[in-house]
């Protein structure tokens, strides 16, 4: 028996191993907080009936932002019908996560700055600052290195570094 999971910005689906979606978190002030619970089994999206995983998954990929997604569900035994908006995510802000969950400080690196400073690198982000004790100092990272890959991922700017840091089930 397998389960596979699939993250999306505000909801959690599990596919069971009979291949039902249910819903297994919502993000809390999402618009699908208070709409979507945990426990609902997806069963439409829109006109596409939600059979297995790729259903719902094909299903969402073809939503727009600012468009409102109807989803078909049963919850506690009854069908019911819920509307939720898909608004545009806020970009992540990298460089408070970094100082927040690593205890790295940084500044991105531009071609002026690279200039100035004489860096081999034209883009990245330098670190300027390192918190002792804090995740990045364990991971030996020193002031004047630069990030050009986190967890796998290349990195050039405060906004692709959000993207990594800000998903939960990413392991750095």
């Amino acid at each position: 028996m397998r389960s596979v999971a699939l993250i999306i910005p505000t909801v959690t689906v599990l596919a069971s191993p009979s291949g039902k979606v249910y819903v297994t978190a919502v993000r809390k002030n999402s618009p699908a907080y208070n709409k979507l619970r945990v426990g609902d089994r997806i069963l439409a999206v829109g006109d596409v009936p939600v059979r297995q995983i790729t259903d719902y998954v094909f299903a969402m990929l073809a939503m727009l932002e600012e468009q409102t997604v109807h989803f078909r569900c049963l919850r506690d035994g009854e069908k019911i019908d819920v509307a939720v908006g898909i608004r545009a995510r806020p970009k992540p802000d990298g460089k408070s996560l970094a100082e927040g969950l690593l205890g790295v400080k940084l500044r991105e690196i531009t071609p002026e700055l690279a200039g100035d400073l004489q860096l081999p690198a034209r883009e990245g982000l330098l670190v300027v600052g390192v918190e002792q004790d804090a995740p990045a100092h364990e991971l030996g990272v020193h002031l004047k290195d630069i990030l050009f890959h986190v967890a796998g991922y290349t990195v050039k700017d405060f906004e692709s570094l959000g993207r990594i840091l800000e998903d939960p089930y990413r392991r750095l």
